[in-house]
């Protein structure tokens, strides 16, 4: 049986130690910018003063669509990817999308052009919202490339 995975999220030092021993991962809860680097820098000083590789621990952010320009939210994950996010959440409420159809066809249409960003960015595939028919959708996490992607414990994209 697989372990719960244990993902915390915050800035205090107490939590960054806390994920640092114990983590699978970290919810840095902040937008990309130097403040976001040094904490990313601190949580993998902090697990390899611990004993552990600090790749074993995912960071996941968010991006919220509904209140930047498309070339906003891609500058976002493009600078997540650089500061080691594992993981991307996006953020599509306040964006004016009526059904899960959309919102996932918006994350689509708005990296299009950013072919690299796909293969980092997880969807978690639901069958009941998958084009192909109820339960034809793979269990298996993919890109928004559509590749098969494999998964850290934890949390994926959620669109």
């Amino acid at each position: 049986q697989r372990p719960i995975p244990l993902w915390f999220g915050g800035r205090a030092e107490r939590l960054l130690r806390r994920v640092a021993r114990l983590g699978d991962g970290w919810f840095p809860l902040l937008r990309p910018n130097r403040e976001a680097g040094a904490l990313v820098q601190r949580v993998r000083d902090l697990a390899t003063e611990a004993g552990r590789s600090p790749d074993d621990i995912g960071i996941e952010s968010w991006v919220s669509i509904g209140d930047r320009s498309p070339d906003q939210w891609v500058e976002a994950v493009a600078e997540w990817k650089k500061l080691g996010a594992t993981h991307i959440s996006v953020n599509t409420m306040k964006a004016g999308y009526t059904s899960p159809q959309q919102h996932i066809d918006a994350i689509r249409r708005r990296l299009v052009d950013h072919h690299d960003l796909l293969k980092t960015v997880q969807l978690v595939h639901a069958p009941e919202f998958d084009d192909r028919g109820a339960g034809a959708a793979s269990d298996s996490p993919r890109n928004l490339a559509g590749d098969e992607v494999a998964s850290r414990r934890g949390p994926n994209l959620i669109a």
